[in-house]
């Protein structure tokens, strides 16, 4: 680490420690057929670490995380409670039973925060290679707004299709980001956007659509190519090979 990055990082120390109560609701409900395998994906091992214990890791050293509720299958709740003995995590505070949809789940973990929470911040369990670094940007970003979210640039072109699946326009992929987790927002705007959600019929496939259907903006936060989402088989392979370079980088620590 140079003089600029510990200087940096002191400084983030220094921050943290004023930070409002931030509860982070993680949820790890899904099946992960798309993975592959007998072993819901949220369960294998990526460098001998199961995913999800991965991802309870970075919000577990977060100095700016206070408490983890967690949202899993019901089936799975004995595996977790062994995983957070195993490897000593004292941030779950509970852990809930996840719902039909991904919403349902989210909505479910959002009832179990503290009273002390001035904001919430949802997460994928499957995102496990997210880094305190990002953590810190995205909590640091809400606070100052009260909505961030993770992103990262589009480098793909983008093209946009008719209902019959054929392509009619080119989008500009400058106007385009695509957006990640971990997101952050004040608890009463979540809890708004979350009563008005119940009452609308839009599937809405993350956290910060709810958010902008109440009319807020939400600040976007850079975390880059790594923080990716496992999902398909071919993902625990660059995960591995992100966190082999990452020791390398860190002197074979391997975080």
């Amino acid at each position: 680490m140079s003089l600029i990055d510990k200087i940096t990082d002191a400084i983030h120390k220094k921050q943290d420690m004023t930070h409002p109560f931030t509860s982070a609701v993680i949820v790890a409900g899904g099946n992960g057929t798309r993975a592959g395998g007998n072993v819901a994906k949220q369960h294998r091992l990526i460098a001998g670490v199961p995913v999800i214990v991965r991802t309870l890791f970075a919000f577990e050293k977060s100095n700016v995380t206070d408490e983890i509720i967690l949202v899993v299958r019901r089936e799975d709740i004995s595996q977790y409670i062994e995983y957070l003995k195993t490897y000593k995590i004292k941030k779950v505070k509970k852990i809930t039973v996840g719902g039909e949809t991904r919403f349902d789940s989210v909505r479910r973990g959002f009832k179990l925060i503290s009273d002390k929470a001035r904001f919430v911040a949802v997460h994928d369990g499957a995102r496990c290679l997210i880094t305190d670094k990002n953590i810190r940007d995205v909590y640091s970003a809400a606070y100052r707004s009260n909505a961030a979210c993770a992103v990262k640039k589009c480098s793909d072109t983008v093209k946009a299709i008719d209902p019959n699946g054929n392509i009619t326009s080119t989008i500009d992929r400058t106007k385009c980001l695509m957006a990640q987790t971990p997101q952050v927002f004040k608890t009463e705007l979540y809890r708004a956007a979350l009563a008005n959600a119940k009452k609308d019929k839009t599937a809405f496939t993350d956290d910060c659509s709810i958010v902008e259907k109440l009319g807020f903006s939400i600040v976007p936060v850079e975390c880059g190519e790594e923080n990716i989402k496992i999902t398909t088989s071919s993902d625990f392979y660059l995960a591995e090979t992100i966190l082999a370079l990452r020791s390398r980088e860190n002197g074979g620590k391997n975080i």
